[in-house]
């Protein structure tokens, strides 16, 4: 039930399409069709309910009740909205061609509106301005022609679309290749003067320990053999200042 809207004349529900939503909800759900005249009263309005109570003896089953429903609520009123609806159509709000036949053929006919010509100057009337000047240089008189050529048109538009994204998606490839060859030659350019980097490396590293290992080995033979390895020179003689003789000092003079 909770997929069926309350009907209200007043929120411009269509009688029409209300009585065919109920219905179908009603075979989807298995409900039984002679409870259908009951269940129906708790999906109306306030007003409508009280339609429904004063002639709920004349409901004696559910055929009878849409033609009972559909006189009291298919009124001039919803005529005059059927047009305005009509006018609101235009090609341009339609996502296909059968769309935009089915809402016109659902309008008209809640417009009564059955005459073939006026049918299909409504359907002109809600076309771009530039398909109505290719009907008229084509001379076309019937609804079915006018569908059969917008048919057609989608269809080439369909195929023109699928082409150029065939083309976008082609360019994009091969842009993608183009940066993928650019990135290999870079790598492999890049890996080059890397391989020269860590050559390098490794000579710098052999001549900084090859100096450490020298200047090791200085200190290990100084520390070693620094005393030895030190000239010697002979005993310096002694003069004494007093008596000018050599062999001890002032203080030692007798």
């Amino acid at each position: 039930m909770d997929n069926i809207p309350r009907f209200e004349v007043a929120n411009e529900i269509n009688p029409t399409e209300w009585l065919n939503q109920f219905r179908l909800v009603a075979k989807l759900n298995k409900w039984d069709q002679d409870d259908w005249i009951d269940l129906v009263q708790l999906k109306l309005g306030r007003k409508e309910l009280i339609w429904y109570k004063k002639n709920i003896g004349k409901f004696t089953d559910w055929t009878t009740f849409t033609v009972e429903f559909k006189d009291k609520f298919v009124s001039e009123e919803q005529g005059y909205m059927s047009y305005d609806k009509l006018k609101a159509i235009r090609q341009e709000n339609y996502n296909s061609v059968e769309e935009l036949e089915y809402a016109l053929e659902e309008a008209l006919s809640n417009a009564g509106i059955e005459e073939n010509q006026a049918k299909f100057n409504w359907l002109v009337s809600s076309l771009k301005p530039e398909v109505k000047v290719k009907i008229r240089e084509r001379k076309i008189t019937l609804w079915d022609d006018v569908v059969n050529m917008l048919a057609e048109a989608e269809k080439h538009n369909l195929m023109d679309n699928q082409q150029s994204l065939s083309r976008e998606t082609n360019y994009t490839k091969d842009n993608r290749d183009q940066v993928l060859t650019r990135n290999e030659s870079g790598n492999s350019s890049s890996n080059i003067n890397y391989q020269d980097m860590l050559h390098k490396m490794e000579e710098w590293s052999v001549n900084i320990l090859t100096k450490v290992d020298e200047a090791v080995e200085r200190r290990l033979r100084l520390v070693q053999y620094g005393n030895k390895s030190r000239p010697r020179y002979p005993p310096r003689q002694v003069r004494c200042f007093n008596c000018q003789k050599i062999g001890h000092k002032r203080h030692e003079c007798p």
